[in-house]
């Protein structure tokens, strides 16, 4: 790498720190804003694992959905339709349905009346 960047003339690796800069704003821009599904919440996942900080969710499209216990857990109902954000994950994992999503928010779309 550092052969490379020997290799250049000033203007030159100039333009590669600005290409650097602008590739590092578009991934934390991407990762601040995350990912976003809507769901069907159904209540708390029992047949999974779940810890003292955070649960597993079970989900209408079925999914691996994982919230800390607070505030935002709390006011989730069973049977409604959220808007759930979540954090974007680089890197390989087995399926878009498999992959463990940590959910920032939900917002609530829709509950049918009880």
């Amino acid at each position: 790498m550092s052969l490379f960047l020997a290799s250049l003339e000033r203007p030159q690796l100039g333009l590669v720190a600005a290409l650097a800069v602008s590739l590092i704003c578009v991934i934390a821009i991407v990762w601040s804003v995350g990912s976003t599904d809507r769901v069907t919440y159904l209540g708390p996942d029992h047949g999974q694992e779940q810890t003292i900080a955070q649960v597993r969710l079970k989900t209408l499209p079925q999914g691996s959905y994982v919230i800390e216990r607070g505030a935002i857990y709390k006011a989730m109902r069973a049977g409604c339709r959220y808007d759930v954000n979540y954090s974007p994950q680089v890197g390989r994992h087995v399926s878009a349905r498999q992959r463990t999503k940590y959910i920032r928010s939900a917002v609530l779309v829709d509950c049918p009346s009880s």
